[in-house]
């Protein structure tokens, strides 16, 4: 057997400190990898409360993985030193080949070393930031857009001006959209491998570009089917992840308040966004949260994930905007739950009423209602998630496959 490539994969974070699923992916997959044989460094920002200076670049060895981390503050999109940082990291590191999962945090600057030096370059869409500075095709209002636009992406990315700044605001904001869009298609075009986790999201961006996008499935999530809770009381109902507006949390506490106590018993898992700019939604969940006498559980760990579905008989994923594959889908298919999720974006791809799973127009609120105050039915469909056999995934073999095939590009 020859040399394995040696592989750099940029994320926007590295867990545990960072728990977003491109995150996690990113890092499950530099792991296997690494346990494949394959020399691995892994190159993110850092902006945990314990991370380095803003733009000091750390080195440490963590799994048989080099990480590399570039200290940030939180809330940036693009990082001013992404840049140097970045060929800093590749003169060091030295890859064959380089793996962009998410550069938010870092920028499109974080890219172009790669493409400077040659290096053969994959890129995985986890949301649409590379279309949409805002990651999730939402306007200012939470509304579901079409797609970018000129006239359309300037004025949602425009911050409100006093109304003698507010026409010099919008066309610097003009200018800045239609030089970032630019640079990420000029970047996407020259990526050997452009890949998504679901064929909605590589559609989006086929279309976009008008270049191939694959479908590559996220990594197992490497759990074991769990017996589900006895089916006395109300049913158990969770919501596991970012308790962020988009995901429609805020629908299935309404949908909850209007059932009442006695059918269901609802639980959130994960965190509230931090920052001052979110007070007013914490506010807002919270009080919903208490008025639907559901159990606020807070965060989790990775590890955790197991232990936090095997106490639920019901997983449910509201989501508003335009999801890819969210992990906690797969995550409650190998564990044996049912779902109650949005039909929307990449969910109906992975989910199906023969596997124990329901879905339900987004943001619909009587829907959801009517959902959650049928415990006969939610049961019978925890049943059937119990006796389904969760999809096929991607494992060790496909995934050094995809790496062998971009060396030798």
């Amino acid at each position: 057997m020859g040399r394995r490539p040696r592989v750099l994969v940029v994320a926007n974070g590295t867990p545990p400190a960072s728990l977003g699923g491109a995150e996690l992916v990113a890092w499950r997959l530099s792991r296997t990898l690494s346990e494949a044989g394959h020399p691995v460094a892994f190159f993110s920002r850092d902006d945990a409360p314990d991370a380095p200076a803003p733009g000091v670049l750390t080195r440490r060895e963590r799994g048989g993985v080099v990480q590399y981390s570039l200290g940030s503050r939180r809330g940036i999109d693009s990082h001013p030193r992404a840049w140097p940082a970045m060929a800093r990291v590749l003169s060091l590191w030295r890859p064959d080949v380089v793996w962009v999962h998410h550069p938010s945090g870092l920028g499109l600057d974080a890219v172009e070393p790669v493409v400077e030096d040659g290096l053969p370059l994959a890129v995985t869409f986890h949301d649409y930031w590379w279309m949409c500075p805002r990651g999730q095709l939402l306007d200012r209002g939470g509304t579901r857009c079409p797609g970018p636009g000129s006239v359309r992406c300037p004025g949602c990315l425009a911050p409100g001006a006093p109304r003698p700044l507010r026409r010099p605001v919008r066309a610097l904001t003009a200018r800045r959209w239609a030089d970032r869009e630019r640079r990420a298609r000029r970047l996407l075009g020259i990526a050997a491998i452009r890949t998504a986790p679901s064929e909605h999201v590589a559609r989006r961006y086929r279309e976009w570009l008008g270049l191939p996008v694959e479908v590559v499935r996220n990594p197992a999530p490497g759990l074991d089917r769990a017996p589900l809770p006895p089916a006395t009381g109300p049913v158990r109902v969770g919501y596991l992840g970012s308790l962020l507006p988009s995901k429609g949390v805020d629908v299935l506490l309404r949908a909850g308040i209007r059932v009442g106590p006695g059918r269901v018993a609802l639980e959130l898992h994960g965190a509230a966004p931090p920052g001052d700019g979110w007070r007013s939604w914490r506010r807002e969940l919270r009080a919903l949260a208490a008025r639907a006498s559901a159990r606020w559980a807070g965060p989790y760990a990775p590890d955790e994930v197991g232990a936090r579905l095997a106490g639920l008989e019901v997983v449910a994923l509201p989501s508003l905007w335009e999801e890819n594959a969210p992990l906690v889908a797969d995550e409650a298919r190998a564990a044996g739950r049912a779902i109650l999720a949005s039909e929307i974006g990449g969910l109906p791809e992975r989910l199906s009423p023969v596997d124990g799973a329901r879905l339900l127009p987004p943001g619909d609120l009587d829907a959801w209602t009517s959902a959650l105050a049928d415990p006969g039915s939610l049961r019978r469909l925890a049943r059937s998630a119990q006796a389904s056999t969760p999809p096929a995934t991607t494992d060790r073999e496909a995934t050094t496959r995809l790496v062998a095939r971009l060396a030798r590009r």
